[in-house]
């Protein structure tokens, strides 16, 4: 899920299409949503409204929610 068309790259040069986009997200056609943080607490935004919007759907729908890794 992205907000953006574009591939988005990791470390060690894994690359990632997003297949949907953050508008279409619909809780009931996923088991459950998982969100990758950073480790650099420093570039971590804690006001993405699109995120916010989408981790309320799922908590809402009681659909589980993973968080990996400290930013997130």
């Amino acid at each position: 899920i992205s907000d953006f068309d574009s591939v988005a790259s990791g470390s060690n040069g894994m690359k990632v299409q997003p297949d949907v986009k953050s508008y279409n997200v619909n809780p009931r056609n996923f088991d459950m949503l998982i969100i990758i943080g950073s480790e650099d607490l420093d570039n971590v935004s804690q006001k993405n409204i699109a995120l916010n919007n989408i981790i309320d759907k799922f908590n809402s729908a009681d659909k589980k929610i993973v968080t990996i890794k400290t930013g997130s």
